[in-house]
């Protein structure tokens, strides 16, 4: 009898890659939606005192995350030095990176302060209703004590994520949720003799939530007996000039290609405002529902970071470009599932964060147009997170300002205030612009992948 040729190895290899990556970012993307689900929470609630509340936790957190951007786009550089270190088994090197990134949280924290200081003059220079802008800056203030604690959790997230280690930070953010729920309810109508604070409070209760994400995550590294190898206390050496040059030197850069991807997202935000209050809540609704979806292949992206980094240590260029395909795969299958969602139920979706039916109607009219950039969305993000790992950070930063601030914020500008194309059009411009940058990221990582791979020094 003659027997069956054997299989071919390399699409079993490829599938066990892909197996393989998703359980590493299933935990991951649990944390991601875990961090988005408190603005998720907020928005919600605060949707449900007024328009006005809604508009201001829009305006507001739009202000304070174009600049959070930075420093977490920084924190998230520390992956493919962590992640490199380790798979190349240089534990030392694991710590010290992560002590640097201890101190460069702290530096980026004093800047931060300042400009959220100058909220309401920032807000009200940007053309917002003096309404919005003096409420959204409250909100804003309230996020101050907040942002130490949220880098620290970020550059500590890294550092395990970096070493493979991903439920510690899931964890950590579930429990978070229910501690910011709670004190959403608390300060936002003003349970259990607290003051109505409306914005204001889901503000405070985000910092408070915060707080706890570091104090939680700090308390796990010091019990955990598996991180004995790695010197992750801070000592004298993590404040040396040189290594921390060249730590934000490197990973600046990841934080200016987030910065660049949100600020576009911004300047969005900011023209719907000049459109009207109805325009700004509906925009908020959408734009809130797309980061918590975008969650998901930014945990991917993580995943195949950490992958890519491993096999980069190890001189695997297969094992490498077997993480980076099997990454976008899983992208695509999960940008499909998502744009469904939002294609069929925008309505029920939009009910959920307010009952004002023409806030609703306006929702119902851009969250189509947020499940056509899924695929887009999903694929430049775990692009970018394939070059990442590959320490390939540059080219991508260029392709971010040409995509969104040469091509599609003008499309969005001339077509919604020339072309009279109203709201959809400012979310088709931006859409476009998301396009280009997912086809030159793609190009970008097949470049990048056959060529020989090198460690990050």
């Amino acid at each position: 009898m003659r027997s069956l040729p054997a299989p071919d190895p390399a699409p079993i290899r490829l599938a066990t890659e892909q197996r393989r990556v998703a359980v590493m970012a299933a935990p991951v993307v649990v944390s991601q939606v875990g961090m988005m689900l408190m603005g998720f929470v907020d928005t919600i609630m605060v949707g449900h005192v007024s328009t006005l509340d809604l508009d201001a936790v829009a305006i507001g957190n739009t202000y304070a995350f174009a600049f959070l951007i930075l420093g977490l786009g920084t924190l998230i550089g520390l992956d493919p030095l962590v992640s490199q270190a380790f798979g190349a088994g240089r534990p030392r090197d694991c710590g010290e990176t992560y002590q640097r990134g201890l101190v460069v949280a702290g530096l980026l924290t004093l800047p931060m302060l300042a400009v959220f200081a100058i909220a309401e003059p920032m807000l009200r220079l940007f053309g917002q209703p003096p309404a919005i802008a003096e409420r959204g800056a409250l909100y804003v203030y309230a996020l101050m004590p907040g942002i130490l604690p949220f880098f620290v959790f970020v550059a500590t997230r890294q550092f395990l994520q970096g070493l493979g280690m991903m439920r510690p930070a899931m964890v950590v953010a579930i429990a978070a949720n229910i501690v910011n729920a709670g004190a959403n309810w608390v300060l936002i109508w003003g349970h259990l003799g607290f003051p109505a604070l409306g914005s204001t409070g889901s503000g405070i209760a985000t910092s408070f939530a915060r707080l706890f994400l570091a104090a939680a995550i700090l308390m796990f590294i010091a019990r955990s007996p598996a991180l004995k190898p790695y010197p992750w206390r801070l000592t004298r050496a993590a404040f040396a000039v040189r290594p921390l040059y060249a730590l934000l030197r490197g990973s600046f850069t990841v934080g200016v290609q987030y910065g660049i991807e949100v600020w576009a997202f911004s300047a969005v935000t900011v023209m719907m405002g000049w459109l009207g209050e109805t325009e700004l809540a509906g925009h908020q609704i959408t734009l809130n529902l797309l980061a918590l979806a975008f969650m998901v292949p930014v945990g991917i992206a993580n995943a195949a970071s950490v992958s890519v980094g491993h096999a980069i240590g190890r001189h695997d260029r297969p094992g490498a470009q077997r993480a980076a395909k099997a990454a976008l795969v899983l992208v695509l299958c999960t940008a499909t599932v998502s744009a469904t969602l939002f294609a069929l139920l925008p309505g029920p979706i939009a009910r959920l964060y307010t009952p004002n039916a023409h806030v609703i109607d306006m929702a119902m009219a851009l969250i189509p147009l947020a499940a056509l950039s899924q695929f887009a969305d999903g694929v430049q993000s775990v692009g970018f997170g394939i070059l990442r790992g590959a320490g390939d950070t540059r080219l991508p930063f260029l392709f971010n300002i040409f995509g969104y601030w040469v091509i599609g914020l003008p499309i969005a500008y001339v077509w919604t205030f020339h072309a009279r194309g109203g709201p959809q059009a400012l979310w088709w411009g931006i859409s476009i612009g998301l396009a280009f940058v997912a086809i030159g990221i793609v190009l970008r990582v097949r470049a990048t992948l056959a060529r020989a791979t090198r460690i990050i020094s």
